[in-house]
């Protein structure tokens, strides 16, 4: 009985010890944001989230608030099409960019996208899909457009993006574990074959 009652007495001692640790780690957490969010008000281009950093340090229950903050970085620069194209060479493009998405998801679904329609696809068409792939700057949205997770925006509400949606559903149930192989038939080529 002796034992358990040292026993019960050293893990309270623990827990205390434990839970102290805690709130000192937390008043510290608190006082760290307090001075970033100071540090923040004083320069002018970052005063809008200072209220942010307030409202986190603010927090008393240990929990805070996640901040989600404002992309800090260089504007990307608007998207523009490109001039004196020749069609065969805005294909052979489009067919590597399907190809080249920085994300999994979109690039499976566009590149087989690509290797099944683009060269059958008439220039209106390839025009709209260049815009598409190419002015979002974020591949997320254009996922959760062609899975219908989001609403499409107008300006990207066209008949490619339809055609991409209904790519999307995959009705046929076809296997879509990676992309499709490089060959003849589906590369657009910029350049013509010499025999």
């Amino acid at each position: 009985m002796q034992l358990c009652n040292k026993w019960n007495k050293a893990n309270f001692l623990i827990a205390n010890s434990m839970a102290s640790s805690l709130r000192k780690a937390v008043s510290q957490r608190i006082n760290i944001v307090r001075l970033a969010a100071a540090h923040v008000e004083k320069n002018t281009c970052f005063r809008s989230i200072s209220s942010s950093i307030l409202a986190a340090a603010s927090s008393q229950d240990g929990e805070g608030t996640i901040l989600d903050f404002p992309d800090m970085g260089p504007p990307i620069p608007e998207y523009q099409s490109r001039k004196n194209e020749t069609i065969d060479q805005k294909r052979a493009r489009l067919f590597y960019q399907s190809r080249k998405r920085g994300m999994s998801e979109n690039g499976i679904l566009l590149s087989t996208f690509a290797s099944l329609k683009l060269n059958q696809l008439d220039e209106k068409l390839i025009d709209q899909y260049d815009m598409v792939i190419n002015k979002p700057t974020n591949d997320w949205e254009l996922f959760y457009w062609m899975t219908e997770k989001k609403p499409t925006p107008k300006e990207y509400d066209n008949e490619i993006m339809q055609m991409l949606k209904y790519h999307a559903k995959n009705e046929k149930m076809e296997m879509r574990l990676h992309q499709p192989a490089l060959d003849e038939k589906t590369t657009p080529t910029a350049t013509p074959k010499v025999d």
